[in-house]
């Protein structure tokens, strides 16, 4: 059998002998105890190594598939650049309940705890943990070319103080890019 596989009928002997031990990913078995163990394929019972992302020195970001770094001081996930080891500017649209973009702006809604910014800031705002969306009969937006007029219903968080946390945030440290998935 090649390394890595293990067959169901492996798997039942191991069960089913009274004590002939545990099976490995390498297929072998050994004689710690009465159950059906799948590790490393080292023979050890260490836990089982999962999926991280770290930066090009090896630096872990995240774990996971999903390039975020938790700052756990601020309960805040940042979404960091795969290609540039830097925290992405998540920025949409500013939109507005009038034509003519005048009056209270919105976002579209993200998770909270997601830093996000307004079109043109350059202060990172974050949608509060209790904070619940309004339905937004959108009718005009500020996104790459000024005003235009629209016509679109979104699940909408104000642009008000309400978003912007205090102590303001600060960006996470840059990574050194290009990130990637490894198994640890």
């Amino acid at each position: 059998m090649r390394p890595g596989l293990v067959t169901v009928a492996a798997l039942g002997m191991a069960c089913a002998s009274g004590g002939s031990g545990t099976v490995s990913l390498d297929g072998g078995t050994s004689d710690a105890g009465n159950q059906a163990h799948l590790d490393s394929g080292t023979g050890g019972s260490g836990p089982a190594p999962s999926w991280v992302v770290v930066d090009a020195t090896g630096t872990l970001v995240g774990g996971g598939n999903g390039f975020i770094w938790w700052d756990a001081g601020r309960s805040v996930a940042w979404a960091i650049d795969p290609e540039t080891g830097l925290a992405l500017n998540v920025q949409g649209p500013t939109y507005y309940a009038t034509t003519d973009c005048s009056g209270p702006g919105y976002a579209a809604a993200l998770l909270p705890r997601t830093p996000f910014r307004a079109r043109g800031e350059t202060t990172w705002r974050l949608r509060p943990d209790t904070m619940k969306t309004t339905t937004l009969a959108a009718k005009s937006w500020v996104y790459t070319a000024g005003c235009q007029a629209i016509t679109s219903t979104i699940a909408a968080i104000p642009l008000d103080s309400s978003t912007l946390p205090a102590p303001a945030l600060i960006e996470p440290p840059a990574f050194v890019p290009p990130l990637h998935q490894e198994l640890r």
